[in-house]
């Protein structure tokens, strides 16, 4: 699936397909821009990236993805910059965060503060091939 506009030449890449622990969905999905290289989320008020109320959003890969235990449950943060290139972020499900960041080649850092026991199931998913 493609999609353009005047900027933009997007790809789609990946998406979230799990709930969390609540059966809260977050509902984000990774598009490549062809012209850049570059990866970008769109969430659930749009259709693109650059679609969504937040505007292009683009994934800092210079940044590991970090897989933390957030008020008891799995998290991965993404970092993220905003169309001014300024840090921010977002989170996500463990397990679609772990997934998506292996099929990006992002890497995944661990929270030393969070529960290891929580984490190291998902920590054994987690490989390269």
């Amino acid at each position: 699936m493609t999609a353009t506009n005047l900027t933009y030449l997007w790809r789609f890449v990946a998406k979230d397909t799990q709930q969390d622990e609540d059966g809260f969905w977050y509902g984000h999905s990774f598009w490549r821009d062809l012209n850049t290289g570059r990866v970008s989320i769109c969430d659930m008020s749009g259709g693109r990236p650059d679609l969504t109320d937040d505007g292009v959003l683009w994934v800092n890969m210079d940044k590991p993805w970090v897989l933390t235990d957030r008020q008891g449950k799995l998290r991965v943060d993404v970092p993220l910059l905003d169309a001014d290139e300024r840090p921010t972020g977002t989170f996500m499900c463990g397990y679609d965060g772990v997934r998506i960041a292996q099929k990006l080649g992002a890497q995944i850092k661990v929270d030393a503060t969070s529960d290891i026991g929580k984490l190291l199931p998902l920590i054994r998913s987690y490989h390269v091939e």
